[in-house]
């Protein structure tokens, strides 16, 4: 004689897919639509501009694609009618994408002399959590849905 078993099923599986979606909605907005505050806080380019009108004297940044640190000098720029020659810094470890100057050019204030892309990982890891959480809500609400 078979017996008949009445196992009542939990809303675990249900409440882990509601966390799972509600996780992985955040993180693929903060990975692929970012807010101007995130954006702030987590620039894709780095530029480093002039600060004042003046000659390039040394360049010490010369090719794209150049691994860079934080605080690596950039730049040396000797201001107009001064002879105190001021090294602009990098502000962020990363990677050189462009140089928009060479030795001897003359600058003005606000001028766009380098651009460098950050190393970091907030976008890809928010994307891939994004990726692995909605697959997870998935796998939850389809348990869910087997065992009731």
């Amino acid at each position: 004689m078979a017996r008949k078993y009445d196992v009542h099923s939990t809303k675990d599986f249900l409440v882990w897919a509601i966390l799972l979606l509600a996780l992985g909605l955040w993180c693929a907005k903060d990975g692929w639509f970012p807010s101007e505050s995130v954006k702030e806080r987590h620039p894709r380019l780095v530029t480093l501009t002039a600060e004042v009108d003046g000659m390039i004297t040394d360049v010490y940044l010369s090719s794209q694609g150049l691994p860079v640190t934080e605080g690596q000098p950039a730049v040396r720029l000797l201001p107009y009618g001064t002879n105190a020659p001021v090294v602009l810094k990098t502000l962020v470890k990363g990677e050189v994408v462009s140089v928009n100057v060479k030795k001897t050019d003359d600058v003005k204030s606000g001028k766009e002399l380098i651009v460098i892309q950050p190393q970091d990982s907030f976008y890809a890891f928010n994307k891939s959590l994004a990726v692995l959480s909605l697959l997870g809500a998935a796998i939850c609400i389809i348990i869910h849905k087997a065992i009731r």
